[in-house]
């Protein structure tokens, strides 16, 4: 009652409260953020481990099994998921919905610690995340392909200029490209001329790893300046392969090199294709874009295009354009219609 008698007793005064707050409202309307997912945490962590060349079977007792038994001592525990494939291990743990995510994140990522040191050298550091479907959706998908260039140089493109490019947009978390082949260096050992030069596999690979890195030399030390000197021990191509020493023949102070060239041949070729990407039926490169946890879908969507369309003309060197003829970029988002771009 003493708000109402306020307001007939100073009409202007209600007049001008009202349309304040009306003001407020759509001031604040303006800045109200849209996002295509309300935010949800949900109590789950994952726990991903790669162990190279092994089965199922051994992944399962080497690697998931002791992992479950570490977590499972956490209390606040709901349920526990494994998944055991040829080379990979996903554990994913359930948590109370009254557990922090963030206080189970880090108590799993102690008992995952503690177990690691009896893992064989063969399994990779295991990974600790939370579990986020949203977050784990990709929020843009992206075809790349060219008519006059190779996949090969499609692969260097992506990876060394668009990918770099990309990652500098707003609310750009983890990029992922499927359909590329990578550079690969096979080393065909002739087993004939191995015996021939008494020549072992170990050799071979013990040569190759100790000679194909970069080595510190010292340093250069100045009257006012001390500089790192660095060896460039890293093969570029065929040929300084084949020039790796692998072993010496003869007796002492009269012996002669025998080099890689000498018993298998090099070849400059591609690594084995693990995944396969076509767009309208031709061989491209596929990126799927997620967003970091937090960042606005619709804002991080945008801020990729606008890169995409800024960043375009960086392409058009004389081997690819983008544009006629040149290569092209798709993308499509869950929350806007899809989207061509032809720069």
């Amino acid at each position: 009652m003493r708000i109402t008698q306020i307001s007939v007793n100073n009409p202007v005064f209600a007049t001008m409260m009202m349309v304040g707050i009306v003001v407020m409202g759509l001031f604040a309307y303006q800045r109200l953020s849209v996002d295509q997912m309300p935010d949800i945490t949900f109590p789950f962590v994952q726990v991903q481990t790669s162990y190279a060349g092994a089965s199922s079977e051994a992944v399962m007792q080497d690697v998931t099994r002791p992992i479950e038994e570490a977590i499972n001592t956490i209390s606040g525990i709901k349920s526990i998921r494994s998944f055991s494939r040829e080379g990979a291990s996903r554990v994913t743990v359930e948590f109370d919905l009254n557990i922090d995510v963030k206080t189970a994140v880090q108590d799993v990522r102690d008992k995952v610690a503690g177990v690691r040191r009896g893992f064989n050298k063969d399994v990779g550091e295991p990974t600790v995340t939370r579990a986020d479907n949203d977050n784990d959706q990709p929020i843009m998908h992206m075809s790349m392909k060219s008519p006059a260039r190779s996949l090969r140089e499609l692969s260097d493109l992506a990876d060394q200029l668009v990918v770099k490019r990309l990652q500098g947009s707003y609310g750009v978390g983890t990029i992922e490209v499927s359909g590329s082949v990578q550079r690969e260096m096979a080393i065909r050992l002739n087993t004939d001329k191995m015996a021939a030069y008494g020549v072992s596999v170990e050799q071979v690979v013990g040569a190759i790893r100790g000679q194909n890195q970069n080595q510190a030399a010292g340093f250069l030390v100045g009257d006012r300046s001390e500089r790192l000197v660095r060896v460039q021990g890293k093969f570029k191509d065929a040929v300084d392969f084949e020039r790796v020493i692998v072993a010496r023949q003869g007796s002492a102070g009269n012996t002669a090199p025998v080099t890689l060239g000498m018993v298998a041949s090099v070849v400059d070729t591609e690594r084995e294709e693990t995944s396969l990407s076509t767009s309208n039926g031709t061989r491209g490169i596929s990126i799927e874009i997620r967003k970091t946890r937090g960042a606005n879908t619709l804002e991080a969507a945008e801020s990729i295009r606008n890169n995409i369309v800024k960043r375009g003309e960086s392409c058009q060197h004389p081997k690819s354009t983008f544009g006629k003829g040149g290569a092209g970029f798709k993308n499509r988002t869950y929350s806007q219609p899809a989207i061509d771009l032809d720069q």
